[in-house]
């Protein structure tokens, strides 16, 4: 399925493993990895309504954040990303949460 970064707009075949370099354990190898990562983005600080938005980010959108585990709304705003918060869909919350799939339009 072809699918956009909520970040930067480039188009991503889900299908396709993208391959990224790892220096783990002393190592220098390539590794197959999904295309684009679904990230929780809580709603700005103070908001009466308090969910999570999914944002899918390809692996440079990911590198400019600078992520942990998830980002806030004012931190995904400084990125300037071609979809606003307010209009990232809602994270869903069963087991599919992660697959950036289950959040096509």
């Amino acid at each position: 399925m072809r699918m956009r970064c909520h970040g930067c707009g480039v188009e991503k075949d889900t299908d396709v493993r993208e391959l990224a370099t790892s220096t783990a354990a002393g190592l220098i190898e390539d590794v197959p990895l999904p295309p684009l990562y679904v990230v929780d983005c809580q709603s700005p600080s103070g908001a009466a309504d308090a969910r999570y938005r999914a944002a899918l980010v390809c692996h440079g959108c990911m590198a400019r954040l600078d992520l942990d585990m998830w980002t806030c709304a004012e931190h995904w705003a400084q990125i300037d990303p071609v979809v606003p918060y307010a209009q990232l869909p809602l994270l869903r919350t069963d087991e599919r949460r992660d697959d950036p799939t289950a959040y096509a339009p």
